[in-house]
């Protein structure tokens, strides 16, 4: 289980209270409520055969998922694989960059 208060962009809003819970039976990575309504899951079946073991989130949102691996050698070690889910640019960012580079454009074409 997670929290999300961690991230920064989610401060002072109703989703800095919801929970990140990694299911090991389900294979899943589930978002819910505080009063354990769910939100959205993800399908971690895909990613790797290895059992998931646990997972955090840092402040810019970034989803970390540790499992266990082997060696190449196929030799049995205490090594660890680590996966990094990275959060999907929401519309707004892409419209403030393209904004920019709009932005951008003009000012090169009046100097040009």
């Amino acid at each position: 289980m997670q929290t999300l208060p961690p991230v920064t962009a989610l401060a002072n809003t109703a989703a800095a209270d919801n929970l990140l819970v990694l299911s090991l039976d389900a294979k899943k990575l589930i978002e819910i409520k505080r009063d354990g309504s769910l939100l959205d899951s993800f399908n971690l079946a895909g990613i790797t055969g290895q059992a998931i073991e646990g997972v955090t989130v840092d402040d810019r949102g970034t989803i970390y998922l540790v499992a266990e691996s082997f060696d190449l050698d196929d030799v049995p070690g205490s090594t660890s694989k680590l996966f990094v889910l990275s959060p999907v640019p929401e519309p707004q960012t892409y419209a403030l960059l393209l904004a920019g580079l709009a932005g951008l454009a003009t000012l090169a074409r009046r100097r040009g």
